[in-house]
This record gives structure tokens, C-alpha cells and sequence, in this order.
């Protein structure tokens, strides 16, 4: 995969539909070393959203067992609001 990230990547290889599947863990190290372990590869990282700089996550691509990327994310301890919200 190029630098283009997995959305991306899974519009080109699948065209439009699921692209990932979350998981929130309290550890992402652990579940990092547990993928290394089992040869799936990490495709993209990232974090620091959270309102104090926290919150981490990271894609892995197990498109080719599953259909689709597994994203396993540490939720921050604060959020920031959301820009907008769809009408109820």
C-alpha cells in the first residue's frame, strides 16, 4: 500500500462498500505484538486526537482473511464535540 492510507486502498481494490472493522482494546502494544506474531501486517497508524493527546489506533490488513481491514483503537479519555449532527 502506498502512503494514500486504507480507505483509499480498500476503494481500489474492493470499490465502495466496508472497509474496516473496530475494535477498541485498552492495550494496542499487545494486540500489535499479537499481529506481528500471527505475520498480519500493520498498514497505518495514528493517534493524539483526543482532547489531551491521547487516543491511539491502529489498521491492519487482514483483507485477504477477513474482506476487510482490522482497526483496533484505545479511545482518548476525552473527545472533542462533534462538528456536526445529523437530525433526529
Amino acid at each position: 500500500m502506498g502512503g494514500r492510507g486504507v480507505h483509499a486502498d480498500a476503494l481500489d481494490r474492493r470499490g465502495a462498500g466496508l472497509a474496516y472493522v473496530t475494535w477498541f482494546v485498552a492495550d494496542l502494544a499487545a494486540v500489535s505484538e499479537h499481529m506481528a506474531r500471527a505475520g498480519i501486517a500493520e498498514a497505518m497508524r495514528g493517534g493524539g486526537h483526543g482532547l489531551d493527546g491521547d487516543g491511539e489506533f491502529a489498521y491492519f490488513d487482514t483483507v485477504d482473511l477477513l474482506g476487510v481491514y482490522s482497526q483496533y483503537a484505545v479511545a482518548p479519555a476525552r473527545r472533542r464535540e462533534p462538528v456536526g449532527r445529523l437530525p433526529a
